[in-house]
């Protein structure tokens, strides 16, 4: 005897299996179910009881599965007959479920594996490209090194080079007689110091691109002193921020500076006179430099032009200001001698 609930994934009625007999249904279906139930019963005839038991019975539509919770035997009470009494349950959701899960399961474990070699592989690419940009970054570095190792000996030649060319000159100065003579071999002498200071201070620089215009000043100040043996009769006085200028506005301004300190120590004090020279030299609001060489010696004659001068110290620091660094100068006559100059870095 059977209830509806079991009949119903089979598409039949309590009469259909009753009619044949669930052996005959069940052989029907499956000759293994017979087996199965056959071993089933006689483990209920042998224990009285047989409990989490599970039965498969395929359909048309697939497969149901059951759970034979309990079997348990019974004497009937109107006959002497026994019978098994089984509680089954219906598993079929359960096992589709858990067969989804499984699928899904082995399908996640696949794509994790995949995703797991996917990111070995990228992993090792990753490390492939680490190590030729760390090696690239080591060559480069190498080559920096040895560019500015090659630089810097470019400027030490170079230096080396002007002061062969300024000791040339000054034993060629030896044998000029006229003083007019003498002053234009040490202006001369004067500017290519200013130059090879220039490469002296790369030399001993890490920044071979910029000099700190400062120290650049500094020394060549003291040197532009030293070639007209100035005593302690003038001073100098330095106002001067430490800016990193490229080669190119150091250069000019090392020129310049050269011709108006030259300028002051050569007509500004007369006869041993007593004075001072100032330089400065900052950066304003808007970006410009101010340049100012100022002394407070007897000033330029009444009515000069220093725009059209007759030496050529002048004139050239007036070209290297308006053309070089497109800059303006302008000169102030109150006590003594002041040039002011406006001017942009060089763009390089």
């Amino acid at each position: 005897m059977v209830n509806d609930a079991f009949c119903a994934p089979f598409g039949c009625g309590q009469g259909d299996i009753l009619e044949t007999g669930l052996y005959t249904w069940l052989e029907r279906i499956d000759t293994s179910l017979v087996q199965r139930w056959s071993r089933l019963v006689s483990k209920v005839y042998l224990d009285g009881r047989c409990s989490n038991v599970e039965i498969v019975i395929p359909t048309k539509a697939g497969a149901e599965y059951f759970h034979v919770t309990a079997s348990l035997l019974k004497q009937a009470h109107d006959r002497d007959v026994n019978v098994i009494i089984s509680i089954w349950h219906n598993i079929t959701a359960l096992k589709q479920t858990e067969a989804a899960l499984r699928q899904e399961r082995d399908s996640l474990e696949v794509r994790v594996a995949q995703r797991t070699a996917e990111l070995a592989r990228a992993n090792e690419a990753l490390l492939i490209e680490i190590a030729e940009r760390e090696e690239m970054e080591t060559q480069i570095r190498r080559s920096l090194d040895e560019k500015g190792v090659l630089l810097k000996e470019v400027h030490h030649r170079v230096k080396n080079n002007m002061q062969i060319i300024c000791s040339l000159l000054i034993l060629q100065s030896d044998y000029i007689k006229d003083n007019n003579y003498k002053d234009m071999f040490r202006d001369s002498l004067n500017r290519i110091r200013s130059m090879a200071l220039l490469h002296e201070k790369l030399c001993q620089s890490s920044d071979l691109a910029n000099i700190n215009i400062k120290a650049y000043i500094l020394g060549l100040a003291n040197t532009i002193f030293g070639a007209y043996k100035v005593n302690h009769s003038v001073t100098l006085t330095l106002d001067v921020d430490e800016i990193p200028f490229n080669i190119d506005t150091a250069m000019s301004c090392g020129l310049i500076l050269t011709e108006l300190i030259s300028n002051s120590l050569r007509h500004a004090f007369p006869d041993n006179r007593k004075g001072e020279i100032k330089v400065s030299l900052h950066q304003n609001i808007n970006g410009d430099f101010n340049l100012t060489v100022k002394d407070n010696g007897i000033g330029m004659p009444k009515g000069f032009d220093f725009r059209n001068p007759n030496s050529l110290g002048l004139h050239l620091a007036v070209s290297m200001v308006e053309n070089k660094l497109n800059g303006q100068i302008d000169l102030q006559g109150n006590d003594g001698t002041e040039f002011c100059i406006i001017f942009k870095e060089i763009l390089t």
